[in-house]
């Protein structure tokens, strides 16, 4: 008579998570094949390669671990790992898909407009709101993604649209304020230093307070407001409609006209459908979660 294995249960169930882990991978490998080789017929080798190793980024790489975790834990009774696990899953899927990114950022980012100036009737002043700008470890200034601001102000400056210009914006340690560097990259771009002002605060809300006192009490040097009174604002075009909601709130828009300049706009074209779409990447995370920042500072009121 053969004796059962009393091994037999603990053997079998190790075969059967063994299977589970084996066709969660496969069905990973798989995605990662489909997705490379449709983005290749239908957008060429190069897309495809830089498809992959989008897919190789640390951030592909988690997608498809929650994607194989959601897949094994399916075939279990532990529901609610599962669940957690395909949460988890659909959030980053979403979250860092470029397209949804690209539809989110499009309710929140202020539409592209071209300033109403002309060099018969310039702005009187140009306010381009801190950020946008990095300092190196050597302290040499840089423009960064949102540093189109300071690029835009100075290209009015040129362009004879605008008779001086505002930067604002202060750091909490009082080092490498935003109005002190973006002042040092509008010389370097050849705004003459005499037409650049400054005032602080670390946040919109602050630095609209700023802005108030600022055109309550003008310095010296100033533009009169012979002509136009036009007052200019730029800052990036998903922070535009909190910038001025801000204005509104602090007064700033009962002193000057003031007209939004929205720049650095996030919202791709994305050229049409692709499997590419799929791979999350750090850069549409990003732009999703700065529109949903400026989604939630208008829910609160900020």
């Amino acid at each position: 008579m053969q004796r059962d294995d009393p091994r037999q249960p603990e053997l079998s169930s190790k075969r059967s998570r063994s299977d589970q882990y084996l066709s969660a991978t496969t069905i990973c490998i798989a995605v990662v094949v489909a997705i490379v080789c449709g983005t290749y017929a239908l957008e060429g080798r190069t897309t495809a390669t830089r498809t992959l190793t989008a897919i190789c980024m640390p951030l592909g790489i988690l997608w498809l671990v929650l994607l194989g975790s959601a897949i094994t834990f399916s075939h279990r009774k532990r529901k609610s790992v599962f669940y957690a696990f395909l949460a988890s899953f659909l959030l980053l899927s979403v979250g860092s898909n470029p397209v949804a990114s690209s539809l989110f950022l499009g309710q929140v980012e202020w539409p592209e407009t071209e300033p109403s100036a002309t060099t018969a009737d310039p702005f009187r002043c140009v306010i381009v709101l801190g950020g946008g700008i990095s300092v190196t470890s050597n302290g040499t200034p840089e423009a960064n993604r949102e540093g189109e601001r300071i690029i835009s102000a100075a290209q009015l400056w040129h362009q004879g649209l605008t008779q001086s210009i505002l930067c604002t914006g202060a750091t909490p340690s009082g080092t490498h304020d935003p109005s002190d560097v973006g002042k040092e990259l509008l010389i370097s771009l050849g705004v003459p230093a005499e037409v650049i002002f400054k005032i602080g605060g670390e946040n919109t809300s602050q630095e609209m307070k700023k802005l108030d006192l600022f055109f309550r009490q003008l310095p010296a040097g100033f533009p009169d407001s012979n002509g136009s009174s036009k007052i200019g604002l730029i800052t990036s075009a998903f922070h535009l409609s909190r910038a001025v909601r801000l204005a509104q709130a602090e007064g700033v828009t009962d002193q000057v006209d003031l007209e939004p300049i929205p720049t650095a706009f996030r919202q791709s074209t994305l050229g049409g459908i692709s499997p590419r779409l799929l791979v999350p990447s750090a850069e549409s995370a990003m732009g999703f979660g700065l529109a949903m920042k400026e989604s939630l500072a208008k829910i609160v009121g900020r």
